[in-house]
């Protein structure tokens, strides 16, 4: 399995949505399987994007540092994929990603 590519052989963020960057402050969504409590979503910092092509067209994988709340911040060691709710769950993943919400 290609790990830029979700179950469905889309790619881990939509081209829809802005250009993840190094710095960029994210949300991050643990999978309540595996975080060390329930506490929603946790801050975020992108901290290393490298393109991969698809299809013919160009996407970032994302490397994130998660801050979760109480906690030390701490790099996680895979990408993330971002999150996409109408993606059927997925096994392989330990939590996602996506841009704040507009307020």
């Amino acid at each position: 399995m290609n790990p830029n590519l979700t179950d469905a052989g889309k790619p881990l963020y939509p081209p829809s949505i802005p250009r993840p960057s190094v710095g960029r402050i994210v949300h991050y969504r643990p999978d309540p399987r595996t975080a060390s409590r329930k506490s929603g979503d946790w801050a975020a910092i992108i901290t290393e994007t490298y393109p991969t092509e698809v299809e013919g067209k160009t996407y970032d994988v994302v490397f994130l540092t998660v801050f979760p709340s109480g906690e030390a911040p701490r790099p996680l060691e895979n990408p993330t994929p971002y999150f996409d709710p109408e993606a059927p769950a997925r096994e392989d993943t330990w939590g996602t990603w996506h841009f704040p919400e507009r307020v």
